[in-house]
């Protein structure tokens, strides 16, 4: 694990496109050029809200590595969104901002034959998007499949630019709109009224995939009820639990167990090239909450065991983490962890 201040990247905002009202397509200049990503992976920004108090908010970048062209996020303003009012209302160019290095295992599988099925609604298409280019550019065999839900043909990110590469790209990239209240959206080729249900995520994932559907990778971004009913649908149709990619937008709040199981700690944060930093965990703290209260220096951004920000190897001890709805166990994951949601088991833990 990197310490979180010596990690902070600084950005110019070089320019700002406004794809709706309420959207922002933000392009950033690193202080530090050549700056590394992949394609799926997150900013996390490091911002205050309106009374002075430092927040911190994580966006999907927008681009692609192999494609080249400028850093750029793109986020939708949230009804009482101080982040976000602030970044598509306020920010201009010229503005400087600070973030945490790219993180995110929202990402394409390192070696696949696929096929791969891209399924977004909303501003899910972000980190989808940013996939779907970099697997055209860098795989050539490889075929890609998105079906994009939106209320309307008004509410599509980056609409031209999907048409454009969807003709350049005309044998190995197919899309489906589907659109919730554009009636006229059933004569057109290509374009689908209605909402996502079971029959119609089956039957889509059926044509594109034909009979190589067990050895798909499915990758879905959008809200959480959107990405539940695909998921269900696709995996009754066959494709296989392990090769489903998720990326929620919304935050969920982690189980928390209850403290009189948990003993007292004594931790250690042994971070590369910094002195070992001792700490103390109270019974019902994570190792973040404590971490942080006691100075130390880590990095974090969602506090739900999502974003993998805080992700950890820890070197002595056990652990279960806690997200919304799983536990598991630190020898599960050979000692990789999340202290955001890591609750120590044992009087002893360290961790770098």
């Amino acid at each position: 694990m990197m310490t979180d201040k010596a990690t902070h990247l600084a950005f110019t905002v070089a320019r700002i496109e406004r794809p709706m009202p309420d959207t922002a397509h933000i392009f950033l200049k690193p202080e530090t050029p050549g700056l590394a990503y992949k394609a799926g992976q997150f900013l996390t920004l490091l911002l205050h809200d309106s009374n002075g108090a430092p927040i911190r908010r994580s966006y999907s970048l927008a681009g692609a590595p192999a494609a080249g062209g400028p850093i750029s996020i793109c986020l939708k303003r949230k009804p009482n969104g101080s982040a976000s009012s602030f970044l598509t209302q306020q920010l201009k160019p010229g503005d400087r901002l600070t973030a945490l290095p790219p993180a995110g295992s929202f990402t394409l599988p390192h070696s696949s034959t696929g096929p791969y099925l891209f399924l977004a609604a909303g501003t899910g298409i972000v980190p989808v998007w940013s996939m779907i280019k970099e697997l055209l550019l860098t795989q050539p065999e490889a075929k890609a499949s998105l079906l994009y839900a939106n209320s309307g043909p008004a509410s599509i990110l980056f609409g031209k630019e999907i048409a454009r590469w969807q003709a350049r790209y005309a044998q190995r990239f197919k899309v489906l709109h589907l659109l919730s209240q554009a009636a006229e959206a059933k004569s057109k080729t290509g374009v689908r009224a209605g909402r996502l249900s079971n029959a119609m995520a089956e039957e889509w994932a059926l044509a594109e995939a034909g009979p190589a559907l067990q050895q798909a990778h499915a990758f879905l971004c959008g809200p959480t009820g959107f990405m539940l009913k695909a998921e269900m649908a696709l995996k009754f149709i066959g494709v296989k639990a392990g090769r489903f990619h998720k990326e929620d937008f919304i935050i969920h709040t982690p189980f928390r167990p209850n403290a009189a199981t948990l003993p007292d700690a004594n931790a250690t944060l042994k971070a590369k090239g910094a002195r070992p930093f001792p700490f103390k965990v109270e019974a019902g703290q994570t190792l973040l909450e404590a971490g942080l209260k006691a100075g130390a220096d880590l990095p974090y951004s969602c506090r739900s065991g999502s974003c993998t920000t805080c992700a950890a190897q820890l070197l002595k001890g056990e652990v279960d983490m806690y997200t919304h709805d799983t536990k598991t166990n630190s020898t599960a994951t050979r000692g990789h962890i999340f202290t955001c949601v890591a609750y120590p088991l044992t009087p002893e833990v360290e961790f770098r």
